[in-house]
């Protein structure tokens, strides 16, 4: 734990990084098919192949499916960082 600790001075850390400290495998998602539900957000097309570039991962392929439910504008730009987020996180597994 102390390890943890005295790495959390950091502002962010890599995927790579975050798998390391956690001890997750490597590739055990390859191959895989993975479903992210996501009400009223939208993640941005453009932003994760930025993304997967920048840390050296592999796109994932993309399929939208349906239509998304309108939120309020207070909240649509939060639910979009979510959204980003998830695509993101889930990418460098």
């Amino acid at each position: 734990m102390d390890h943890l600790m005295t790495e959390c001075d950091k502002d962010s850390y890599s995927p790579k990084e975050l798998a390391s400290l956690y001890n997750f495998p490597n590739n055990v998602g390859e191959g895989q098919t993975i479903r992210i539900l996501s009400l009223g957000a939208q993640f941005s097309q453009s932003d994760l192949p930025l993304f997967c570039e920048k840390f050296n991962i592999r796109p994932p392929t993309i399929k939208t499916v349906g239509e998304e439910p309108i939120l309020p504008s207070s909240l649509q730009s939060y639910a979009n960082y979510e959204a980003n987020l998830d695509m993101q996180s889930f990418s460098c597994f």
